[in-house]
């Protein structure tokens, strides 16, 4: 039996603490932020040079943004940028971030899975969010503010980790059948993240209402997530699935 009494997120804001205003301050931020957005922004570009430019006029929405790295590289593009993360602490940094390096990001913080959508957008990023949504009903409630996010002709990017036949985990991990990964951390055992196989996926997005444009699997963990994977066998990776879909 798992043994839960704080959920991921709450784990995850706990993680916002460790950056001190010293951190906050130095090069090392830039260089936080540079690698926690690089494989959006290879998403991000990849996308466009096949399929054309986004609209400058285009508004985004950050899903998941934590300390908004993918938010300040758009906005320093030019586009109007909406980072949302159920983290007060993280958005709190975001916010300073953005007034000391003079940009204009907008931040809020927000449970996307007991929200109703206020704004749309043209474009939708999940900033490595829905992996980390354990939680059948939170999964759903999630998608459903991102559909209600989108304008008409608005899209969805999603990049997230896919499950494989040949996953291993690590020492202080569990994975179980309903494709949950559990991590051990202090004396909790708490569900941790979310790896389907490509297939549910489409199934689990096609059954809120989205229309799946663009599906580019990764035969290869695409992203830094897990430092214990460090020292495991490519293949035994899991791997990435680049999703781009509509309403």
């Amino acid at each position: 039996m798992h043994n839960q009494t704080k959920k991921y997120y709450e784990y995850a804001n706990d993680s916002y603490k460790l950056f001190t205003p010293d951190f906050l301050e130095s090069k090392k931020l830039d260089i936080y932020l540079e690698n926690n957005r690089e494989s959006l922004v290879d998403f991000l570009e990849k996308y466009q040079e096949q399929f054309g430019s986004f609209d400058k006029s285009a508004q985004i929405l950050e899903a998941g943004c934590g300390l908004g790295g993918l938010s300040f590289y758009l906005s320093k593009m030019g586009f109007y940028t909406h980072g949302v993360d159920q983290s007060k602490l993280a958005i709190s940094m975001a916010r300073e971030i953005n007034k000391s390096k003079s940009l204009y990001a907008k931040f809020t913080g927000q449970d996307l899975c007991n929200s109703e959508a206020s704004e749309q957008f043209d474009i939708v990023v999940d900033s490595h969010l829905l992996h980390c949504l354990v939680d059948e009903n939170d999964r759903e409630s999630y998608l459903a503010f991102v559909k209600n996010s989108l304008n008409d002709d608005g899209l969805f990017f999603l990049e997230t980790m896919c499950y494989q036949a040949k996953i291993q985990i690590p020492i202080g991990y569990e994975f179980d059948a309903s494709f949950k990964l559990y991590k051990e951390i202090g004396d909790q055992t708490i569900p941790y993240r979310k790896i389907i196989d490509s297939i549910e996926l489409e199934q689990e997005l096609k059954s809120m209402g989205f229309k799946i444009k663009y599906l580019y699997y990764h035969n290869e963990l695409s992203f830094d997530v897990f430092s214990e994977y460090k020292d495991l066998n490519p293949e035994s990776l899991p791997k990435t699935i680049r999703l781009v879909a509509s309403k």
